[in-house]
């Protein structure tokens, strides 16, 4: 999110509009949100991002009304302790900063400078199939900030309408996806094929990448036998270990291909946040 945040301020200020950056620098204790969020205030009473709602997002509107005001002052820092602040009951403490922005160079080179960041790229989900559970995880995934790259073998199941918001999408056997950049320990791939030398040939791929993450549907007996198969390829498995996932998704009895899309992009999310999660068990 601090992503678009930036890239919202950073557009204002290139058609001409003033704009004010609200930051979480630093926290302690029991917090909203402990990702360092941001917001952009802008013309008009706009607002992009959130701070963690609440007396945070209050404190944050209330200081970039003062920063507009005074521009072009200093960044502004302010501390929402909940020993002082009423309205604060997580029970910890946030640091803010309101910095000013106004259509000059100067802005330009500090938001470029923000933008440069490598962590705040998103994470990437690569979904290899694209039929009812893998338009499903791909939605959730979606929505809750990965980039997402969908292939499957059919045109039909990797279509711009079928997904419109997915970042690429491919037509191929596994080995299409090396037009895509190879995943890194941030990126996750989850295999959703309808057939098993589908989801062979995408395992044997996805185990010789650097991916973080790596989510298979499927029973036990079924993952087994790909294994055993892989092993006699002299595929790299042993490498799998710590990163694979099956049967994937968040042991939450779902069922639906909502529901398994929804258990799976839970894990993601613990994943992502480095949350040791309950144990999975969906995909059967």
């Amino acid at each position: 999110m601090s992503l678009a945040v930036l890239e919202t301020l950073l557009r204002e200020l290139e058609e001409g509009r003033t704009g004010v950056l609200v930051s979480v620098t630093a926290h302690r204790g029991s917090v909203p949100r402990k990702d360092h969020p941001r917001a952009a205030f802008l013309s008009g009473g706009r607002r992009v991002g959130t701070l963690g709602g609440g007396r945070i997002d209050g404190a944050a509107a209330d200081m970039a009304r003062e920063a507009f005001r005074d521009a072009p002052a200093a960044p502004r820092r302010r501390r929402l302790d909940a020993d002082a602040d009423e309205g604060m009951l997580c029970g910890g403490s946030v640091e803010l900063e309101a910095e000013y922005f106004a259509p000059a160079e100067a802005a330009r080179s500090r938001l470029a400078e923000l933008l440069a960041d490598p962590g705040l790229r998103s994470p990437r989900l690569l979904v290899m199939g694209g039929g009812h559970v893998g338009r499903s995880a791909a939605s959730f995934a979606h929505a809750v900030g990965f980039a997402v790259f969908v292939l499957d073998d059919r045109a039909e199941f990797a279509s711009e309408e079928r997904f419109p918001f997915a970042a690429g999408r491919l037509v191929g056997s596994a080995r299409t996806a090396d037009e895509w950049p190879p995943p890194t320990p941030r990126d996750a791939v989850l295999l959703a094929n309808r057939a098993h030398g589908l989801d062979l040939e995408a395992l044997d791929w996805a185990c010789r990448t650097e991916a973080g993450y790596i989510g298979m549907l499927g029973s036990r007996h079924k993952i087994d036998a790909l294994l055993a198969e892989l092993r006699q390829r002299n595929a790299p498995v042993d490498g799998l270990l710590g990163r694979f996932h099956s049967p994937v998704g968040l042991s939450i009895g779902a069922q639906t291909p909502e529901e398994i899309g929804l258990a799976v992009v839970a894990e993601l999310v613990a994943f992502r946040r480095r949350t040791p999660p309950p144990g999975g068990a969906n995909g059967g």
